[in-house]
């Protein structure tokens, strides 16, 4: 389980060159921000694992760091739903119905 996130890179810097981000997230309804991941470099994204879990949502934001320490937190993310990437596929039977139809006659769907 994983969440791959990218962002962009905060207007002003402090002064200092950025060094690295922290990622913080929370559950949707939750209070507290938990560290969740650390850069180990400028680069703007992130991939989130072992701390989400399959069916939760969560809401993430970045903090950027430089020499002066961490700056402001980002907005959080909208909320974001953990599931799978890929799914099987399903039909939705309760629609279905029963046709009777000649030989000869075209059957199509829309």
């Amino acid at each position: 389980n994983f969440v791959d996130l990218i962002w962009e890179a905060p207007e002003h810097d402090g002064g200092a060159k950025i060094t690295k981000y922290i990622v913080e997230c929370k559950e949707k309804f939750g209070k507290e921000w938990v560290k969740c991941h650390m850069t180990d470099d400028d680069v703007c994204k992130a991939k989130v694992e072992d701390v989400i879990e399959e069916g939760k949502t969560y809401e993430f934001r970045v903090k950027a760091v430089n020499k002066g320490g961490e700056g402001q937190p980002s907005l959080p993310t909208k909320s974001v739903i953990c599931k799978s990437r890929f799914v099987k596929p399903f039909i939705v039977g309760e629609a279905m119905t029963d046709i009777v139809i000649k030989r000869g006659q075209h059957l199509s769907w829309d």
